[in-house]
């Protein structure tokens, strides 16, 4: 303003509102005042924005006769105040306690969505029923639509009233509302659910949020606290499944605050507890906490099957951990009771071939050929382009021939084939490697999959999805798991190497 008078420059209306509502903003009613009266003895004529920035510092400091006495000016004026104005007294009123008279206040007014929303949170802190169903009512018969922010105040305000079942109805029919839930929304169910003891209709919420994968630990403190509320104690295989879902949604200080609460309320973690978050930190590249949590899996006398150490070791060897991979291959306390399958062989011949170690490489993949346990698709193509990078032509096609005759091998480039409608490539493939095309063996199969990832990405999605949810529960796993595993790398491109 100083800069303005120096500069010569003039103040307008709009210059002084600005000013009037920035000190309004801040709870600053003299000095808002004392520019409404320089604009007066300026003769510049406020607007109504200008009262309305007046009335809401007046509303802040819950001098709220002061406010309609504004209010009343502006009308006097023969200036029609904006449903602003009028949701700036009805939300000063509300706060200090005055819902009522809000509610009063509001019928002069063409209400709007904020209206509604104000008048349900001023009776909710009063706990005044009777004002909520009114405040329903009205919102139903002004066929107003709703935000997601309105929406979870609404079911606030019915779960206070014991409306459970018009909670559920309007759950459900969000999707015609173009609505769709938020982390506020799963929380306020789970916990008005909870509260109450409807703990079927609470978990059936629960499990919306999971599928939703939204990321909410509050979510999950609500559903734990508000069963251990109602005296319901949740078992292992309960937490198990609380804490798979933070983790899946990256919510990983409050998974470890519940892991570390278990052995405080007499829960002793299973092998799927430490499984699980074996997993999920080796997913994630969290890999001094996954090898903690293993080692402390192994103190407890839990002996890690091949999927733990699979998780483990793929973790190391994606995130270029190689030595700590080859550790852990080599730790015969861990080891020797487990069966290498060709998801691990796998990951050893990724391994070697990223140290460019081929003969390594070559060497594992042949004293597991002896034991009857192959690579998988990807195992096989680590070690070809492995062999090709070296000049290793002979070797290459030897690989690609075992490949070739590899029985999940050949059921994924038959699913390839059904999915694009091409012919058989088998044949075909196995001519080019016969013929020592070995490159043109491996682009074939190349171009083969990248339409797949193009025309079925939706169905790869569902099978990678389901995968997941396998992997994660760590029971047993079937045929498929590796040629799952495969699609999600070839969605990722990478087969791009070819």
């Amino acid at each position: 303003m100083r800069e303005m008078v120096e500069k010569g420059i003039d103040h307008d209306t709009i210059n002084y509102t600005i000013l009037i509502d920035g000190f309004s903003k801040i709870g600053d009613v003299e000095k808002a005042i004392g520019f409404l009266a320089r604009m007066f003895k300026e003769g510049k004529r406020p607007n109504t924005v200008t009262y309305t920035a007046i009335m809401s510092a007046y509303c802040k400091k819950g001098k709220l006769e002061e406010a309609l006495a504004i209010f009343q000016s502006v009308k006097d004026m023969g200036n029609e105040p904006s449903i602003v104005t009028y949701n700036t007294v009805i939300n000063g009123l509300c706060e200090f306690g005055r819902t009522s008279e809000a509610d009063d206040f509001s019928k002069y007014a063409a209400t709007d969505m904020i209206t509604y929303s104000t008048l349900l949170h001023g009776y909710m802190k009063e706990e005044n029923i009777p004002g909520i169903l009114q405040t329903k009512r009205r919102l139903e018969e002004a066929r107003i639509s709703m935000d997601i922010i309105m929406f979870n105040v609404l079911i606030k305000a019915l779960f206070m009233v014991g409306a459970y079942e018009d909670v559920y109805a309007l759950y459900k029919a969000m999707p015609e509302m173009d609505l769709v839930a938020d982390s506020v929304t799963y929380c306020t169910m789970i916990d008005g659910y909870c509260k109450v003891c409807r703990i079927d209709e609470a978990l059936g919420i629960f499990d919306d949020l999971r599928k939703a994968s939204i990321s909410s630990s509050a979510c999950y403190n609500s559903i734990v606290n508000g069963l251990s509320r109602r005296g319901i104690t949740l078992n292992i295989v309960s937490y198990n499944s609380i804490m798979n879902g933070l983790l899946h949604q990256g919510c990983l200080i409050e998974a470890f605050r519940l892991f570390d609460s278990l052995e405080k309320i007499g829960l002793v973690p299973s092998e799927v507890t430490y499984a699980t978050f074996i997993y999920a930190l080796s997913r994630d590249g969290f890999l001094l906490d996954a090898k903690h949590v293993f080692g402390k899996m192994v103190l407890k006398g839990f002996q890690p099957n091949i999927q733990v150490n699979n998780s483990l070791l793929d973790g190391f060897s994606k995130f270029g951990q190689l030595e700590e991979a080859f550790k852990l291959l080599n730790d015969t306390k861990v080891t020797k009771f487990i069966e290498p399958d060709s998801f691990t062989v796998s990951t050893v011949i990724n391994c070697y071939c990223q140290k460019e170690e081929i003969e390594g490489a070559f060497a594992f993949f042949s004293e597991f050929k002896r034991k009857g346990i192959s690579p998988d698709f990807l195992g096989f193509l680590y070690l070809i382009r492995g062999l090709c990078v070296r000049g290793r032509m002979e070797g290459a096609r030897n690989v690609l021939r075992e490949m070739l005759q590899s029985k999940p091998v050949m059921y994924l480039i038959n699913i390839v084939n059904a999915e694009v409608e091409t012919e058989s490539r088998g044949d075909f493939l196995v001519f080019l490697c016969e013929q020592g095309s070995i490159q043109e063996a491996v682009n074939e199969i190349a171009s083969l999959l990248f339409p797949v990832r193009r025309l079925s990405a939706s169905n790869q999605g569902f099978h990678i999805r389901q995968n997941i949810n396998e992997r994660n529960d760590f029971a047993t796993v079937s045929s498929h798991k590796t040629d799952i595993w495969i699609w999600n790398l070839v969605i990722q491109g990478t087969l791009g190497m070819f």
